[in-house]
């Protein structure tokens, strides 16, 4: 059975590791749904972006964080988004390197949507990337805007 895609969703990636961007970006262009619209490389960065984006239309529908980054880290930034009524209802999945158990309690905590520690291999991070697409393209509901 072929599944068609039901939407694209627009996905903000925020990662500090050009070689994890390169490898997102490669994953991402072999999803139909999913459509990176903006690459921040670090929270403050993502959440200026968010911020300042003007119409609805922009704003992403998802967001790939990772944990480890200079500036503001993705749990500050996850507890940013928490904080700001117009961010929140976008949908977290964290990224990360880590497998640690107090960091994947602590990012729940702090709002991710979901966890996912990044797969070491070209292949299997693709594979990862198709399972979010099948859940979050053709699973979830999402709300439409703010």
């Amino acid at each position: 059975m072929t599944s068609t895609v039901v939407r694209m969703l627009n996905v903000l990636l925020v990662d500090d590791s050009e070689d994890d961007v390169v490898l997102a970006l490669e994953a991402l262009k072999t999803t139909p749904g999913l459509q990176v619209t903006h690459v921040a490389k670090d929270g403050m960065e993502a959440i200026a972006y968010l911020r300042g984006l003007t119409f609805e239309g922009d704003r992403p529908d998802l967001i790939l964080l990772d944990l480890n980054m200079p500036k503001l880290d993705g749990f500050q930034t996850l507890l940013v988004l928490q904080g700001d009524e117009s961010l929140r209802g976008i949908p977290v999945v964290v990224l990360s390197a880590s497998d640690w158990e107090d960091d994947v309690r602590r990012a729940y905590n702090c709002g991710a949507a979901t966890y996912i520690r990044k797969p070491k291999g070209f292949t299997d991070f693709i594979s990862v990337i198709h399972r979010l697409e099948d859940y979050w393209v053709r699973t979830a509901r999402l709300p439409h805007g703010p």
